[in-house]
Order: structure tokens, then C-alpha cells, then sequence
């Protein structure tokens, strides 16, 4: 069986059960004996973005829906990958919620620049600007940015230096000074 955490669910108050966790809507297989979620090989493969003169992939499901967009940002070492078993669910919990996840640069499928141009170094203002910027320029709306460890970090300084573009955050393990 497959569990997955919904953090968005509906306005009814949820039983002691439901607060850990609710059983997954996501298609479920039998693979060598144990239980393997599915997940959409079109969300997978993703799509690409330029940002700043380099490629970024993303993943995206829902993307003409209705509803305030979320945007998904993994931590450090990790992808937009990361979020596969959640973003079916995040993106059924509000009806057709558009779900994006981003690759960071220098993470996953997006461009690893060993310099990037305009920059000093990788760190917290390029990230967070480079969510702030998607945001505006391929989700088109103003989002609910959810970040994973350093991921969350470069979400709060989106959501304090570009308030127009972010509604909320939700942070996962966040790091940060």
C-alpha cells in the first residue's frame, strides 16, 4: 500500500488517522512482491525553460488548472524527482491545482554551470531569484512555493524579496542561518 502526507486537504477537521497520513489515489503496481507507485512518464520527462541563458527542466501537472499554482523546490543534492509520489496527490487535493517542480541550476536535469554568468557564486540569491523568476515568467501567477531543506531557504528568500510573485511557503526540514 502506498502512503502519502496530504498538507492540503479539505476544511473538514481530520481524524488523529488522517493527520499522519491518508491512503494514496496514485495508480499502485505489484513488482517483485512489493508495491511500486506508478508515476506519469509525461511528468517525468518534463519539460525545459531557458532562465538567465541557461537550460532548466521542470515538471509540471495541471498546468491550465484552476486554483493557486504550487511550486515544489528540492534540497540540496536532490531534484525535481523528488517530489514524484506527492505531486499527484498535491495536484488532486485541490480539485485541478497546477503543480510545478523546478530543477534548481546546478541540480538535476537543469544546467550545471561551473560559473554562472551575472553571479558570484551558487547560493541562497541565485536560487531564490530563480524561483521568483519562474514564478513569473512560466507559472504566471502568484504561487504557494514549498521547499525541502535548502530548497525551503531559497523559497523564504523568494517569498521576502519578491512578494508579488509568492502567496505562502510551506517548509520541509528547511535550512537557512
Amino acid at each position: 500500500m502506498a502512503f502519502v502526507l496530504s498538507i492540503l486537504g479539505s476544511q473538514q477537521k481530520p481524524t488523529s488517522r488522517q493527520c499522519r497520513c491518508r491512503m494514496s489515489s496514485t495508480p499502485v503496481a505489484k513488482e517483485a512482491g512489493r508495491a511500486v507507485i506508478s508515476v506519469d512518464p509525461a511528468w517525468r520527462a518534463g519539460k525545459d525553460t531557458e532562465w538567465r541563458g541557461h537550460n532548466v527542466k521542470y515538471c509540471v501537472v495541471n498546468e491550465d488548472g484552476e486554483g493557486t499554482p504550487l511550486l515544489l523546490v528540492h534540497g540540496f543534492g536532490a531534484s525535481a524527482e523528488h517530489w514524484r509520489f506527492n505531486v499527484p496527490e498535491l495536484a488532486a487535493s485541490a480539485g485541478s491545482r497546477p503543480v510545478y517542480a523546478i530543477d534548481l541550476l546546478g541540480f538535476g536535469r537543469s544546467e550545471k554551470p561551473s560559473g554562472p554568468t551575472g553571479f558570484e557564486d551558487y547560493g541562497v540569491r541565485l536560487w531564490g531569484a530563480q524561483v521568483a523568476e519562474f514564478i513569473d515568467e512560466v507559472v504566471g501567477r502568484p504561487s504557494v512555493v514549498v521547499g525541502n531543506s535548502l530548497g525551503g531557504y531559497a523559497c523564504l528568500f523568494a517569498a521576502a524579496n519578491f512578494p508579488d510573485q509568492v502567496r505562502a511557503v510551506s517548509l520541509v526540514n528547511a535550512a537557512g542561518p
